[in-house]
């Protein structure tokens, strides 16, 4: 669990949802699940609406790389699935399509993609 910053308080409530959130374990069929649920409500009022997902990402520095490159695979091709437009947070911040030897907020030129991050995002679908 990551420490409160200096002069903050502890948030019981808060750090219970977190634990409950990651202990759901996130995976495909949970993240279609999810989505599912918003998908089935459209339909339900008509189907009219466009569904975009703003942003999405994973934090690079929490979680093993693996972990991370399916995450990212899985919401995305969930989106495309259910026909969702989505755009991925962010460039090169804490959620980066850069490499984790990376310098956040550094400048672009010194900044590597990760191969790995970005196939997750842009790879086609299996047939």
């Amino acid at each position: 669990m990551v420490p409160p910053r200096p002069g903050c308080g502890r948030r019981p409530a808060a750090e219970g949802l977190s634990l409950e959130y990651g202990n759901a374990r996130w995976n495909k069929q949970k993240i279609a699940g999810e989505v599912r649920k918003l998908v089935d409500r459209n339909v339900s009022h008509g189907g009219g609406l466009r569904i975009w997902c703003a942003e999405f990402g994973c934090y690079q520095r929490t979680i093993d790389p693996e972990s991370r490159y399916r995450y990212l695979k899985d919401v995305r091709e969930t989106f495309e699935e259910n026909r969702i437009g989505w755009a991925y947070w962010s460039y090169n911040e804490t959620l980066t399509i850069m490499t984790p030897s990376r310098t956040p907020f550094g400048p672009a030129k010194e900044q590597t993609p990760d191969p790995k991050t970005l196939e997750a995002l842009f790879a086609p679908r299996p047939q």
